[in-house]
């Protein structure tokens, strides 16, 4: 059974709201968990956060519920936070190592419900 509009807009809007979420925290952890002093964390974590923010967001105002390509992208930066710590060499901060796979995970499952409940074209407007 496919969607509405409207639910396809409240699941867009509801996911990419949690995702902005989880993207202003990304931005304020390193200062919040105590590893700003680290600037891989720090600058991963600010930069990312900043991105996911502004796609998830995108999502949220006029008819950007209606592009699926933000969310995907906010989909592979949650694999990218899941792994960085282990790439850019800061896994060995278990504050920053636990709050990068956890909002990575987070952030990856959302922006894919949320790419996965956008419109098709077949729905009527």
């Amino acid at each position: 059974m496919a969607m509405t509009l409207q639910q396809a807009r409240t699941a867009v809007r509801t996911a990419s709201g949690i995702d902005m979420v989880a993207g202003l925290w990304l931005i304020i952890a390193p200062f919040v968990l105590g590893y700003a002093a680290t600037t891989a964390a720090l600058w991963n974590d600010v930069i990312f956060g900043i991105a996911i923010v502004l796609l998830a967001g995108s999502r949220e105002v006029g008819e950007g519920y209606r592009y699926a390509w933000p969310s995907w992208l906010n989909a592979i930066i949650g694999v990218w936070l899941i792994i960085a710590p282990f790439a850019i060499g800061y896994s060995f901060i278990q504050e920053a190592l636990w709050n990068s796979v956890i909002i990575g995970i987070a952030v990856a499952l959302l922006a894919t419900w949320s790419a996965l409940s956008t419109p098709k074209h077949s729905v009527e407007r």
